[in-house]
């Protein structure tokens, strides 16, 4: 510890209480953007869902997807899924992206860990759905996203964030 507060320059009671208030948060190397990264490689091994709600539904399939791989990197510890991050990398709108995880919730691949919230708090999930039983990896579709050269998604067209 005493060597990170130097090499960055915090008193080591600030680092202390730092570390106190974060705890609980899902925890993730220096500088990574988990949730950006975990987008990626969803892209590039897409899922097709097996409940009759979710066959056709892109965007709660492409949400899926990035919760199985944040949570294939979490472990057991829950997963944060924030609507406005989530919103701007699929171009959707905060309501549609909600409803997405709400129905997800419902048709039991994601179960809610922590189901407080309040304004600037993002909800805890743990994604629960079995491979084999609730998803498949699409060969056909890692093949499409291979060919697209794993490139951005856009599910939808850039929308107003409210």
């Amino acid at each position: 510890m005493g060597e990170i507060c130097a090499q960055r320059e915090y008193e080591k009671s600030d680092f202390v209480l730092a570390l106190e208030a974060t705890q609980e948060r899902v925890r993730h190397p220096f500088g990574a953007r988990p949730l950006e990264e975990a987008f990626e490689r969803a892209q590039e091994r897409p899922l097709v869902l097996k409940h009759p709600k979710l066959a056709q539904a892109v965007l709660p399939t492409a949400i899926a997807g990035v919760a199985l791989e944040l949570q294939l990197q979490q472990g057991d510890k829950p997963i944060i899924l924030p609507v406005e991050p989530l919103r701007r990398l699929f171009h959707q709108r905060k309501l549609i992206v909600g409803g997405a995880l709400r129905q997800l919730v419902k048709c039991g691949l994601l179960s809610v860990t922590n189901a407080a919230y309040y304004r600037g708090k993002a909800r805890e999930f743990r994604f629960v759905a079995a491979e084999g039983r609730d998803f498949e990896r699409s060969e056909s579709e890692i093949a499409l996203a291979a060919e697209r050269g794993g490139g951005p998604m856009r599910i939808g067209p850039t929308c107003n964030s409210r």
